[in-house]
């Protein structure tokens, strides 16, 4: 039996959550992810979670025979321009003056789309965190703006960027940390890189487990732990497509016909799995490879059980149909 070093590949059930990592991740050094998956008690979701927490630059040096410990890097933003320009005061004035005229500019395009009606905007108080914020009236004027509709995939890769705290409401300080992450000052500039925005969401997988978790706890209401199927099934239709996970046409029957008789909301694992499980099944639709014993949660389990149970059904009516009308 194989050693538990480093270097030593699991046995037993720990096997399917590694080709199941694998399999998710599209992690292909064995090795480094039996440790990777070490490092995190085996625990899949909490060792997905961490892998796609990473830089793409990070994953491929967890992949590499000698590892080095990752430099954690983040979106490219605005302080980053300083070093740029080397360590001279020149560079750094120069530096600091981009810096500025980028805030400004950012600040500027925040003011033509927010509402200072509130009690924030009493005479002394302009400029203070929190005074004003684009709300549903402004949003609609920058969509229009933009051309895309609110409920276009683009603003809720938006919001993550921004880390928007609710729905609806975008701060200065979110606004600011959305463009500069979109890599734009201005509106006109952001509504050219829509389409590139949009795309990123199917290159990059990283990024769109990102913004498919983000978007679970940006639409829960306060106190709720549980986000309710109708809005589970608005975002699958935006975020899981089925002309790209063939899977998903199947599962919106299960959640009709099984999966409501007994619930109406879904909770953050099961949901956060639902993205691995439609990965890892992207190309093979056939559930024949599915492992009742993995570490799956129930719901998907009892997806995979009705799938086959009714694709069963359709296969002895379509015998029978063929039968009757050789007859």
């Amino acid at each position: 039996m194989a050693s538990r070093g480093s270097g030593a590949l699991p046995s037993g059930r720990t096997q399917q959550t590694l080709e199941t990592f694998q399999s998710v991740t599209g992690c292909t050094d064995r090795a480094g992810a039996a440790e990777f998956l070490r490092r995190h008690s085996f625990d899949l979701s909490r060792a997905v979670d961490a892998y796609f927490a990473m830089s793409s630059r990070d994953q491929k040096v967890m992949q590499q025979p000698r590892r080095t410990p990752p430099s954690h890097s983040s979106y490219g933003n605005i302080s980053a321009v300083s070093a740029s320009y080397g360590s001279s005061s020149r560079g750094r004035a120069a530096a600091k003056a981009r810096a500025d005229d980028r805030y400004r500019q950012i600040s500027e395009t925040f003011e033509a789309y927010a509402q200072r009606d509130g009690p924030s905007s009493a005479p002394g108080d302009a400029g203070r965190e929190g005074d004003g914020a684009i709300e549903v009236a402004g949003l609609e004027r920058l969509a229009e703006d933009l051309g895309v509709g609110l409920d276009d995939v683009f603003f809720l890769v938006f919001a993550f960027f921004c880390e928007c705290a609710e729905q609806g409401r975008i701060t200065k300080e979110e606004f600011t940390r959305g463009m500069d992450r979109s890599g734009v000052c201005t509106a006109a500039a952001l509504r050219e890189v829509v389409p590139q925005i949009r795309a990123r969401l199917s290159e990059d997988k990283a990024l769109a487990r990102q913004v498919y978790s983000y978007a679970f706890t940006y639409s829960l209401d306060v106190g709720q732990k549980a986000l309710p199927l109708d809005l589970c099934v608005a975002y699958w239709r935006l975020l899981l497509c089925e002309s790209e996970f063939p899977l998903m046409t199947e599962w919106y029957d299960f959640i009709e016909e099984e999966h409501r008789k007994r619930a109406s909301a879904l909770s953050k694992d099961p949901w956060i799995m639902l993205f691995d499980f439609m990965h890892a099944q992207r190309s093979s639709v056939s559930l024949d490879d599915y492992d009742e014993d993995g570490a799956w949660p129930l719901v998907i389990d009892e997806f995979v059980d009705w799938a086959r149970r009714r694709r069963k059904e359709k296969e002895r009516e379509r015998a029978e149909l063929e039968g009757s009308a050789q007859l």
